[in-house]
């Protein structure tokens, strides 16, 4: 009978009333402001003012929320058997139970069948041999973290999921608890690997907050195609048979957890296809064998497909035969495709290699990671297939230290590479760089669609196609100025307040020649440096129907002079194009910059120069502004060899020339003379000459220029004889220096 100490009781509570007297209460008191002294198991006191419900838990009061269901006072063999007594007590469509009042213990399984959240309080549970908590609901359970533990029975798992779940479940979320295997074979957290294949669509799994440990089975293991996992926040350590499986498909975030001694398991092992592990620390142990992560793959292949990234692989009590990830599927020749490992920490110790390969990957991608004393960073020990894989890639950004006990060098790879595409190593490598990109020694063309590719200076509404000016005067430009290549070719623009040119978006620009372009692509290069301190320029590409810009970067300048590049691209070829430059920006700022050499051309090319014509020359595929010396001679086309030395004047071209002769007859130790016209040769200039009629020894043929562009060609017949030559062709080489 249900004992009632006042008349009065607050309206919300009278519904309640009937709930909790339903539920086996043997009375309910109401005692005026704030919690009680004690509560008597058995008894639920109620504040009148507040309409506040306490409840008993070993004498200490609690409050209970109105339309939970308490499970402490229902009738029940062990705590189990009452926490499943109040389950079943909710309505179809669940609630909460409170069994925060429960005192702990061995207790038998239960089931979740309802959706219903679990709240657990300061209690040690642990499950008889033979049972579990079958979940086949959507269940919450959150209990005090440390305070709150559930220990699994021998050979069983703490909750396993049915297949019932295809019905409607969508929510699993354990929080704040403290799980453990308790050391014994075959225990395990959490096994959904019994559900069908699908059956946990659009539903999600959640792990925060808590303590996974001693688990001799894999702890938490994930189906096929379960979607989706957020594991988060917890400490998993000495899980001997591993922390962590992913299934094939299966969408998981695995994040800031902290993972101690996997022994002879990995910690995480994953099937991938979306699999996220961003900001774990791992700590391995004196004992551990197992890697932090094995990245693994079914017989059918396919899988793969996660990202590794932001998390701390440490040295504690670390042994140099493990590995912190391995690369290892159910067959040795399945490949595994596209795995990122990025932005990651690894600390190693003398003789240990950071990375196992031994299953082929493809399409990988190691970026910005920092590797110290390790001594290989990555085995490479796949075997090759038959089928497409390799295409992997090794970013210059990951870096390779070693700390002062562990100073030997580093080697990268055991087989220099195996798998990648592209190595773009550290300057202090041992091991040789290499791309599968193209090297392109020239340029496909030599061009410039400037009109006026130093004549910034030049006004444009005076001369067609040169810069137009927008806030700038003639006194604002200072011609002769020196350029990067030792001339006097650079221009000083200076924003000076007066007459505006301080203006905002004060600029200079020019047109872009667009003949022949249908690639809707622009590269433009320019020189530039600051008069003094450092400065800015803003430069691009805009259309001059849209006045949109493709790119519009600002360049922070020094005193020195420096080559920039902008791309533009996507642009409308049937528009006009213009290049713009904002001499300290769009803003209103003064000073002066220095600008020198604008190009713009299809491809990324040498500098052409213009002075009013745009230059197009598609032989010609390179182009130097400074001398080159050939150290080592240089093999021309036709076998010609140009050598240099130290002290030798740079060579700076070479001019031909011929001419058709018909020389007379000439008698023995006779001579006769012709001219070449060879423009450009200097008197004293090195010539050399050949004579197409001359097929016999004993004749002596001579070139010297001792007047400018007509060397002499002397012939002397040293035959014995006399003889008359036919018409032939002499040809003259002279050497410029």
């Amino acid at each position: 009978m249900l004992v009632m100490e006042r008349i009065l009781l607050p309206i919300a509570l009278i519904s309640f009333c009937a709930i909790v007297n339903a539920q086996g209460f043997t009375s309910l008191v109401t005692h005026g402001t704030g919690a009680p002294a004690s509560c008597p198991i058995g008894v639920l006191y109620t504040d009148d003012l507040t309409g506040t419900v306490y409840v008993s838990k070993a004498g200490v009061c609690q409050t209970v929320s109105s339309g939970m269901v308490v499970a402490a006072v229902f009738a029940g063999s062990d705590d189990g058997a009452k926490i499943a007594a109040a389950v079943d007590s909710l309505p179809v469509a669940g609630g909460t139970v409170d069994a925060r009042s429960l005192a702990g213990g061995t207790i038998s399984g239960f089931t979740i069948s309802k959706p219903t959240v679990l709240l657990m309080g300061n209690a040690a549970f642990t499950l008889a041999a033979g049972q579990t908590i079958t979940v086949s609901s959507n269940f919450v359970i959150r209990g005090q973290r440390n305070a709150t533990r559930i220990t699994a029975a021998r050979e069983k798992a703490i909750f396993t999921l049915t297949d019932s779940f295809a019905s409607g479940a969508s929510n699993v979320v354990l929080s704040d608890m403290t799980f453990s295997g308790n050391a014994q074979s075959g225990t395990h957290l959490l096994d959904a690997t019994a559900l069908g294949k699908h059956t946990f669509n659009e539903s999600r799994l959640i792990v925060d907050n808590c303590v996974v440990s001693d688990f001799r089975g894999m702890a938490i293991s994930v189906g096929q195609s379960f979607y989706y996992s957020s594991i988060g926040r917890s400490w998993f350590g000495n899980n001997t048979g591993g922390s962590i499986l992913t299934g094939r498909y299966s969408d998981i975030l695995i994040h800031d957890n902290t993972f101690f001694n996997p022994g002879d398991s990995p910690h995480i092992t994953t099937y991938g296809s979306s699999t996220r592990i961003v900001g774990n620390g791992f700590i391995p142990a004196a004992t551990s064998s197992g890697p932090d992560i094995l990245i693994t793959s079914a017989l059918s292949g396919g899988d793969g497909f996660s990202w590794i990234n932001k998390n701390k692989f440490g040295p504690e009590l670390e042994t140099a035969s493990r590995y912190k990830i391995k690369v290892l599927g159910d067959s040795a020749n399945n490949i595994i495709p596209a795995v990122h490992i990025t932005d990651n920490e690894f600390f190693g110790v003398t003789g240990q290699t950071a990375i196992d390969l031994e299953s082929p990957i493809q399409e990988w991608v190691f970026e910005s990671n920092h590797f110290d004393s390790f001594a290989t960073l990555i085995r490479d020990a796949q075997p090759p297939v038959s089928i497409n894989s390799g295409l992997s890639v090794w970013g210059e950004n990951n870096i390779i230290t070693a700390s002062p006990s562990n100073a030997t060098a580093t080697n990268l790879f055991t087989n220099g590479g195996r798998g990648f595409k592209s190595l773009r190593l550290p300057s202090t490598a041992k091991e040789f760089p290499f791309t599968d990109q193209p090297r392109e020694v020239e340029a496909r063309e030599l061009r410039n669609r400037l009109f006026f590719s130093e004549g910034f200076g030049i006004d444009g509404t005076v001369t067609p196609n040169a810069w137009v000016r927008n806030g700038f005067v003639d006194a604002d430009f200072t011609t002769g100025q020196p350029d990067p290549y030792g001339g006097t070719r650079a221009v000083k623009i200076t924003r000076q307040g007066t007459p505006g040119s301080a203006a905002a978006f004060s600029n200079i620009r020019a047109p872009v020649d667009r003949t022949g372009w249908t690639s809707g692509r622009l590269i433009l290069t320019f020189w530039a440096r600051a008069e003094t301190g450092t400065g800015t320029v803003a430069a691009g590409v805009y259309d001059s129907v849209t006045s949109a810009f493709s790119s519009l970067p600002s360049f922070n300048l020094s005193t020195t002079w420096k080559l920039y590049k902008v791309v533009a691209s996507g642009l409308n070829t049937a528009d006009g194009q213009v290049v713009i430059f904002y001499p300290f920006g769009t803003g209103s700022a003064s000073g002066a910059i220095h600008l020198f050499g604008a190009q713009v051309s299809d491809y990324d090319s040498d500098y052409a120069p213009t002075t009013g014509t745009p230059f197009i020359d598609t032989t010609t595929g390179a182009r130097y502004e400074r001398k080159v010396i050939y150290a080592n001679g240089l093999a021309a086309q036709g076998g010609l060899t140009v050598g240099s030395t130290a002290s030798s004047a740079p060579l700076k071209g070479v001019l031909t020339g011929t001419y058709v002769w018909s020389p007379p007859s000439l008698a023995n130790g006779m001579s006769a003379s012709a001219s070449i016209n060879t423009p450009g040769a200097l008197i004293g200039s090195p010539c050399v000459v050949g004579f197409s009629s001359i097929t016999s020894k004993g004749w002596t043929v001579s070139c010297q220029v001792t007047d400018n562009d007509y060397p002499t060609v002397t012939v002397t017949n040293n035959t014995g004889h006399t003889v008359a030559l036919p018409t032939g062709t002499l040809r003259s080489i002279v050497f410029q220096f």
